[in-house]
């Protein structure tokens, strides 16, 4: 038991998940940088509550054994605090495998170049909902004003709200609980007081869909796919938030006014980039008026991580010094019993 992870930002704060510890070390300056594993969003979440740079790459470039519970939604990517680092960890992780059946052969792209790559001429979409989302006005304002600064570097920035005809949650939810569910079916039948239990409430569900329920939503995937092609043969990438609220008090699940949705369905802009395996990163857009930072998130085509970090790199250069820094005037930890809670 090693008690709550807290965000260094603000200590009543949680830095997201799941990977926290990695977060919350890189932001507080303990490590440089360090890797985090994403399914649905677990390093860009994490990397937006933390004001660090994340970047998840084309789905089986950073390959991944032993095979995760997830094996077609899950990568392994960098966090770390500035672009020039999450790349150069990226370059040192990415590259085949054979033990990966999805990993891929081709050659790494250049993403250390790509860190002093022009902008000019790139075509993007910003879209502060992708078509669904619930986002607080504050983070449509702070993304909508990173996003727009590329206008000045030559780019073309149009606002599209529907970048996504439907939210592609139940497809992921299929995916990712089922996978999961499988591992841990025994756990869940024998030992089920030892999970979260918002987390066996979502496994029973998966595990209730028949083989046919299964595999309706494999080709509703596939068909989600093709539409998305559609929309990158027009943009070269596809800013949004990263999260519709700017922070969240530890030991909560979901934000209030989002109960509505599950665990993971509230986060509403990452998932559909795993269901994609689409290149996508986040970096710090600014600062809300909690004083927490606020996560841009950049999606590009297939393979397309030189365009994600080119892009990464134009804001990171655009924005004051120290952005992207652990404030300074963080609040005191609250009282905490011996356990760390």
């Amino acid at each position: 038991m090693t008690g709550i992870t807290r965000n260094p930002w603000n200590v009543v704060k949680t830095p997201g998940g799941s990977s926290a510890g990695a977060a919350a070390s890189i932001a507080a300056g303990v490590t440089p940088f360090g890797l985090g594993t994403d399914g649905g969003g677990s390093i860009r979440i994490p990397s937006s509550l933390t004001g660090l740079v994340g970047l998840k790459g084309q789905f089986g470039r950073v390959p991944v054994w032993p095979t995760s519970a997830t094996p077609t939604l899950a990568h392994v990517g960098p966090m770390a605090r500035n672009v020039q680092d999450a790349a150069l960890l990226f370059t040192a992780i990415a590259g085949y495998d054979a033990r990966d059946p999805s990993s891929v052969s081709e050659p790494v792209p250049n993403v250390l170049a790509a860190c002093h790559s022009s902008v000019a001429g790139m075509r993007l979409a910003w879209s502060p909902t992708l078509g669904y989302a619930e986002p607080d006005e504050e983070v449509v304002a702070i993304c909508e004003k990173s996003a727009l600064t590329l206008q000045d570097m030559g780019c073309s920035v149009e606002k599209v709200d529907r970048f996504f005809e439907e939210d592609p949650a139940p497809l992921w939810t299929a995916e990712f609980y089922a996978g999961v569910g499988t591992r841990l079916r025994e756990t869940l039948k024998n030992k089920r007081e030892i999970l979260d239990p918002a987390v066996s409430d979502i496994l029973d569900l998966a595990l209730s869909q028949t083989m046919r329920d299964y595999y309706d939503s494999v080709f509703a995937r596939h068909a989600f796919y093709r539409d998305a092609l559609k929309k990158f043969d027009e943009f070269d990438a596809v800013l949004s938030p990263v999260l519709p609220v700017s922070s969240l008090d530890c030991g909560l699940n979901m934000p209030a006014r989002l109960t509505h949705r599950t665990l993971v369905s509230w986060v509403y802009y990452t998932y559909p980039f795993n269901l994609l395996g689409f290149p996508c990163g986040t970096l710090c857009a600014g600062l809300a008026s909690d004083g927490m930072p606020v996560g841009l998130q950049i999606a590009c085509g297939p393979h397309g991580e030189s365009d994600v970090i080119r892009l990464a790199a134009a804001l990171e250069a655009a924005h004051s010094p120290g952005y992207n820094h652990v404030a300074a005037s963080s609040p005191e930890p609250p009282e905490m019993d011996a356990r760390g809670l």
